[in-house]
Order: C-alpha cells, then structure tokens, then sequence
C-alpha cells in the first residue's frame, strides 16, 4: 500500500514540475511574440518602403478588357401544346 501511495505522489510531483515548465515556457514565448510585434511595428514606422501610397500600382493594364458575353438567340423550349 506504500509503495502505492509513494508512486501517486511521485506522479503527482512529476505532473506539477510539468506544469510549472509549460508555464515558464508559454510566458517565455509571450514574450517572445511581443517583442517580435514590436520589432515589426517600429520597421514599419521607420521604413518609408511600407508606405501605402508608394506601393500603389497607377500604370495602365496591359492585358485589353475582357468581352461583353455573346448570348445566342436559341429557339424557345418546346412545350406540351406544341
């Protein structure tokens, strides 16, 4: 009966230790992420290559406008009377 209870609270233990890891490391990839967000937003404030208006693209097309669909005059459907 002991050995039992000494191998619950073994896991038990061994559960909590894996807790407190899974812990320490998702805080540690939050804040991860956070300095990545930051990193991001002060390229983009700094680079004048993010701005919107220059990424614009104002050339013409060069590909000509798709056709307007040609329908064909199909006689009508017959119907019982006919």
């Amino acid at each position: 009966m002991y050995r039992n209870r000494q191998t619950s609270q073994d896991r038990r233990a061994e559960r909590d230790a894996l807790k407190k890891e899974a812990s320490e490391r998702t805080a540690e990839a939050e804040k991860s992420i956070a300095k990545l967000e930051h990193v991001l937003v002060s390229v983009v404030e700094a680079s004048p290559v993010f701005e919107v208006a220059k990424q614009k693209i104002v050339s013409p097309f060069n590909e000509p406008q798709p056709q307007a669909t040609k329908y064909f005059n199909y006689p009508r459907e017959p119907k019982r009377e006919d």
